[in-house]
């Protein structure tokens, strides 16, 4: 608990000098940035490129950990910031939203549904869906999709990552939910699956940026909020849906 108290206190000391030189000339000095593994490798590439062109001074420490994991850190002062699905709703913390990004229905080649260019969601009646483990909430919105529309959630077969899911689909172990970065960055140029978006009520999760309410840098995390969204929309506008209030 000391340790925990010591590292929040030194967070926030920073973060004070940070915020002085930042008044001055912008983003400056290290932020600890934790990202979730289904996110950050598909989206912070383009991020960090715009954040280092804007902000040469400033330096980007990245972690990836499950969403459960990254709000604990969080409030344990182990990330400055952390990039999420959201919701997050412990009011210790503040969060800014980002974008809408889509799910998209994943299967085998040979499975019935492959053959529909785009089938209505009531087709997952009865179907095997498999998901990530419980420590992502990925887990708790494809259980809910199941339970909305009467699929079976395969829980004798939890993903441990996005790759993991989509190489058991291959296999014809069931049907899954991938978000849209993550299809567009490793499905476009597979076999071993196919993509397809459904007909009926959108199937999305929200994406935002998350801070400590007591943050000293609450605007560097606004800007780099604000930077995300600028780089989500120019490059994959096609794909997502930016959340106007942003900036």
């Amino acid at each position: 608990e000391a340790a925990r108290r010591a590292r929040s206190v030194l967070s926030e000391t920073e973060g004070i000098q940070s915020l002085a030189e930042e008044a001055r000339t912008g983003l400056v000095g290290t932020i600890r940035l934790g990202t979730t593994p289904t996110l950050g490798p598909y989206l912070l590439p383009y991020v960090v490129a715009a954040l280092h062109k804007k902000h040469p001074d400033l330096s980007l420490y990245i972690r990836e950990s499950p969403p459960a994991d990254l709000e604990n850190e969080l409030r344990a002062g182990l990330h400055d910031v952390v990039l999420t699905q959201m919701p997050v709703r412990s009011t210790d913390f503040v969060s800014e939203t980002l974008f809408h990004e889509p799910l998209y229905l994943v299967l085998a080649p040979d499975h019935p549904l492959a053959a529909e260019t785009k089938p209505h969601v009531s087709a997952l009646n009865g179907l095997d869906v498999l998901a990530l483990s419980p420590g992502y909430k990925m887990h708790d919105q494809v259980a809910g999709i199941c339970e909305t529309y009467g699929a079976r959630l395969v829980r004798d077969y939890e993903g441990t990552s996005l790759d993991a899911l989509r190489q058991m689909t291959g296999m014809g172990m069931g049907v899954t939910f991938l978000p849209a970065l993550y299809v567009l960055s490793e499905i476009r140029t597979r076999s071993e699956v196919v993509v397809r978006s459904l007909r009926g009520p959108s199937i999305l999760r929200i994406i935002g940026l998350v801070w400590r309410r007591s943050a000293g840098r609450a605007t560097a995390f606004k800007r780099i909020a604000s930077t995300i969204s600028e780089v989500s929309e120019k490059r994959f506008r096609d794909v997502i849906e930016i959340h106007t209030k942003v900036g």
